[in-house]
């Protein structure tokens, strides 16, 4: 991105995280955060939660988890945006006692 003038921001990458989620590409998702981080970039709400998304879209479920617990340990609040991401991913895969916890989890927060 720099060699074209462009400066590496959250935002750019943000983008660049959800188009890997979006087709399934979990490892390198991972991958892309660390080297974020190793950067000294900090991801926000809008970073995990478009992470999250397209994790449970594509049905990685563990990784999009990992990634909530990161944000919450980082303590970055997940919003009502995060939550209907999980909770729909995992309807949709018929995790009914999983999306039950999400909804319990957002209601006490």
């Amino acid at each position: 991105m720099q060699c074209k003038g462009l400066k590496h921001t959250i935002v750019n990458y943000t983008t660049l995280l959800g188009g890997l989620g979006k087709v399934g590409r979990a490892k390198s998702v991972q991958k892309l955060f660390e080297e974020i981080m190793g950067k000294g970039i900090s991801p926000d709400v809008v970073t995990y939660t478009s992470i999250i998304h397209e994790l449970c879209v594509s049905g990685f479920f563990k990784e999009a988890t990992w990634f909530l617990n990161d944000m919450l340990t980082r303590g970055i609040p997940p919003n009502v945006v995060t939550y209907t991401s999980l909770i729909s991913g995992h309807c949709n895969s018929e995790h009914w006692q999983v999306a039950s916890k999400f909804v319990n989890q957002m209601v006490v927060s």
